[in-house]
């Protein structure tokens, strides 16, 4: 066997290393990955394709922003909504709507609202249209919680807790299979989550929603729109000339390189959404189809904007 030479630092060079690629090795190599025939059924196969345009119409929409920016009172503007608590306490927000709420005190409370959901849609009777989770921030907390119990860690404070490594690797399993589960739900659906700013942050971003770098990720991935709420304070005056303060929201998707956005269907068209509103949003995307709540939607969202000549 010819010897290999090695570097300095006593390593093999990467081009004096044997050859070990035979006719044999490429044999069960095609053994393995094919091309091989297999039996199948053309017609249970054009079963499965679909055209997107036929795709029932659903939002999943993350919004994130500091706290009071208005995350939860956007999410009150849904029709017939649902409001999941997961321990933010946020729902007081909600109390001139019609919104309904479930608090989430243990991931437990979590699994059994998902379930109700689960077994009233599928069974046509659910009464909401939109569910509103507030926060994702909450929900990892939950979990965190959820694994100190099984742990039999159930007395310890979880922000005394370091959740790095495995730990980290299992609430990362967790609230990947549970956001999965929860965003193939056929309902409209907004996820909340507080904002983090942090300018050293490894994804280069420095506004991002308050979660851990992988669960963050999978958040992103798994909402069509990706939003960021702020606000700006104005000055005005009354007829007397007196000056006064107002606040005013705002809601963008627009592309960043400091914030993390997103807009897959394209709806925002990059521009701030001023005074946001769910049913805003929902013409944004669809126009006047299929309003949930049977409005008649506006053609244009955002309706000050200048229009080219």
């Amino acid at each position: 066997m010819k010897k290999r030479k090695k570097s300095k630092e006593g390593l093999p060079l990467v081009e004096e290393a044997e050859d070990t690629y035979t006719d044999e090795v490429e044999e069960e190599i095609k053994d393995l990955i094919g091309p091989r025939p297999i039996d199948i059924n053309i017609k249970d196969i054009e079963k499965e394709l679909f055209k997107v345009k036929d795709l029932p119409k659903y939002l999943r929409i993350g919004i994130f922003g500091r706290t009071g920016v208005g995350k939860t009172k956007f999410a009150g503007t849904a029709p017939s909504a649902l409001l999941v608590d997961m321990g933010e306490k946020g729902h007081l927000t909600l109390r001139k709507t019609e919104a309904t709420v479930f608090v989430c005190r243990s991931w437990g409370d979590m699994e059994r609202i998902y379930w109700y959901l689960h077994k009233t849609l599928r069974r046509g009777k659910c009464p909401y249209k939109v569910v509103i989770l507030d926060t994702a921030t909450g929900l990892v907390d939950l979990g965190k919680k959820y694994l100190l119990d099984l742990a039999g860690m159930e007395d310890v404070d979880k922000d005394t807790v370091s959740f790095e490594g495995s730990k980290w690797n299992n609430l990362s399993i967790l609230f990947k299979y549970w956001l999965d589960a929860w965003t193939e739900l056929p309902i409209n659906q907004v996820w909340l989550a507080h904002e983090k700013l942090k300018e050293d942050d490894e994804s280069g971003y420095s506004i991002f929603p308050e979660l851990p770098p992988v669960i963050r990720s999978q958040y992103a991935r798994s909402v069509d729109i990706l939003a960021r709420m702020y606000f700006k304070t104005k000055t005005k005056r009354t007829k007397e000339g007196k000056k006064y303060k107002i606040t005013v929201e705002y809601l963008t998707a627009a592309p960043s390189e400091d914030i993390l956005t997103k807009d897959r269907l394209f709806s925002l068209k990059g521009m701030p959404m001023k005074k946001p509103t769910f049913p805003k949003v929902w013409d944004a995307v669809y126009g006047q189809e299929d309003n949930p709540d049977g409005r008649e939607g506006s053609k244009d969202p955002h309706p000050k904007r200048r229009r080219s000549s």
